[in-house]
């Protein structure tokens, strides 16, 4: 139902969070159309609100070639989110900054694979599960999504991300924070 509702294809790639240049969904975006060409059946999902430089978003958005296979849902409802998460061939969070990385724990939480830009504070929280690359680096980040779809998926390593996120309990996480 929410697929239909948020009108997505079966294979899609998921990102959540603001749409904004501290997110980097423009090299996300970048990173989607070198992967589109082998990849006829995989659409991206861009799910968030419009936030700080969000036209330069728009800009690479109007000049995409692989436009009609990118979804722009805008915000998303909380109780829309764990089934877009579970759906999601991957989540993709690219961002060059980042205080926590909620929706990178979400993702795992919902066992989801996850691509990640490198960085100390995502590392805390995706642990050992994600597959890391190089923040601002669209080449990087399509490597890191070309891995990520060509692997075989693997039961075990859906609990394993799900039992790591749920040793993030908001007390104990607030207390260590």
């Amino acid at each position: 139902r929410v697929r239909t509702r948020h009108r997505l294809g079966e294979r899609y790639l998921l990102f959540v969070g603001l749409l904004s240049t501290r997110k980097n969904v423009v090299a996300l975006i970048e990173a989607f159309e070198m992967l589109a060409p082998t990849r006829p059946e995989l659409h991206l999902v861009l799910a968030g609100a419009r936030s700080h430089g969000v036209e330069a978003v728009d800009d690479r958005l109007a000049r995409s070639p692989v436009r009609e296979r990118i979804v722009t849902p805008g915000f998303v409802p909380s109780e829309d989110l764990p089934a877009l998460y579970s759906g999601a061939a991957a989540f993709v969070f690219p961002t060059r900054d980042e205080g926590f990385g909620l929706p990178v724990l979400e993702a795992l939480a919902c066992g989801t694979a996850v691509v990640a830009s490198d960085l100390p504070v995502l590392r805390e929280v995706g642990g050992p599960h994600p597959r890391w690359c190089e923040p601002g680096s669209p080449e990087a980040l399509a490597r890191a999504l070309r891995d990520c779809l060509a692997a075989e998926p693997d039961p075990v390593e859906v609990e394993r991300r799900r039992d790591w996120a749920a040793r993030f309990r908001w007390n104990e996480t607030a207390r260590q924070t």
